[in-house]
């Protein structure tokens, strides 16, 4: 079959600027169902200059033209989050299938009308939560459906990141006002969650605290100080949709010493432990897992089998691929992504709800989200 044409909004010739460079141009470059055939930026001498440097035939720096060309089957979003609503508004407008980077829009109100204007136009969508698509997770779930750790008791789950926090890039400085809809109950939080919950069901009854612990954020290399309105600790302890006891950290500005992901799954029969020391999220790194059998003393490795991956070293594009291999089976008339627009706004409106418990200081009630 003929590769599916991506139009990418976003990159740059720095992947330290750009999400797009370090996770979708190597992911699309190595999947044979794609062709990445055009890059869109702001301006004429940055788009120029990626697309020379990866290879890429078109290159734009207005997005409607770039969604409009002909050149292009697939429109994928990798740019700040205030931009996510009128970039999908652009796809839509020229009928074309899209991916959008989470979340789906800086406020619920935005996601829930893109939504709707997605599902008037039709078009195939997929949003970026690749926290499911980790093959730890997956295999985690796998094992959990099989018996492994028996009826879920507890679940427990802390990530622990430099960012969000006191220190910023001047690129993350726009994260640190809450308006922009790009914080670490949003972007970490959200994706965190998001993965766990896949492996364990469904978050049912909640309590939280958000917090800023934070005020003001440096700015580096400059040391240029601006006010932080953004939290910085996410905190909640709830009820699995299962009955099953959770509780969940976020937090940011750590130390990088003291970085890491864990999460802990235990049950009736056995223990799950998958962990990343050193990692600054869940979702995208290449977690260890670990295990123990009731009566066992000590928790020993359980290799993630081959069979989860699909070829990509590890990096940022090794579970972003997989999401686009998902859609690529949705795109030529297979079973529907699982993570679309539908999905994503559930889960904003799960957010907005952990926030409304930490706002009110009383318990949530929430149709799990898996």
């Amino acid at each position: 079959m003929e590769p599916i044409r991506v139009g990418l909004i976003g990159a740059s010739v720095d992947p330290a600027r750009s999400w797009g460079t370090r996770a979708h141009v190597p992911a699309l470059q190595h999947l044979p169902e794609y062709e990445l055939a055009a890059l869109c930026t702001t301006r004429e001498e940055t788009a120029r200059a990626a697309a020379a440097a990866f290879g890429v035939p078109h290159a734009f720096w207005d997005a409607r033209a770039m969604t409009a060309s002909t050149a292009v089957d697939l429109v994928a979003i990798a740019v700040r989050t205030p931009l996510h609503g009128e970039m999908v508004q652009a796809a839509l407008a020229a009928g074309k299938a899209v991916y959008c980077e989470w979340p789906l829009g800086a406020t619920v109100e935005e996601a829930r009308r893109t939504l709707a204007d997605t599902q008037a136009a039709g078009v195939v969508n997929m949003i970026g939560l690749q926290g499911r698509q980790n093959e730890a997770i997956r295999y985690a779930r796998d094992l959990i459906a099989e018996g492994y750790v028996g009826r879920i008791v507890s679940v427990t789950m802390k990530v622990t990141q430099a960012n969000f926090g006191p220190d910023e890039t001047p690129g993350n400085a726009y994260t640190a006002d809450a308006a922009n809809g790009a914080t670490i109950l949003t972007i970490a939080a959200g994706q965190a969650l998001e993965a766990m919950c896949h492996a364990v069901g469904g978050l049912r009854r909640f309590s939280a605290v958000v917090s800023n612990q934070h005020p003001v954020a440096r700015i580096a290399p400059t040391g240029e100080e601006i006010a932080k309105t953004a939290p910085d600790q996410v905190l909640i302890a709830g009820l699995l949709d299962g009955g099953a006891v959770v509780s969940v950290h976020i937090r940011g500005g750590a130390a990088p010493a003291t970085s890491y992901a864990r999460l802990e799954i235990n049950g009736t029969a056995g223990d799950l432990v998958l962990s990343a020391p050193g990692a600054a999220n869940l979702h995208r790194v290449a977690l260890s897992v670990s295990g123990a059998r009731r009566g066992e003393p000590v928790l020993r490795p359980l290799p993630v089998p081959a069979s989860y991956g699909i070829g990509i070293p590890e990096g940022p594009a090794r579970y972003l691929g997989h999401n686009y291999v998902e859609l690529a089976r949705a795109l030529r008339g297979g079973p529907p992504v699982t993570a679309d627009f539908a999905h994503a706004l559930r889960w904003q409106e799960m957010l907005a709800a952990i926030q409304r418990a930490s706002d009110t200081g009383q318990a949530q009630e929430f149709t799990a989200v898996t």
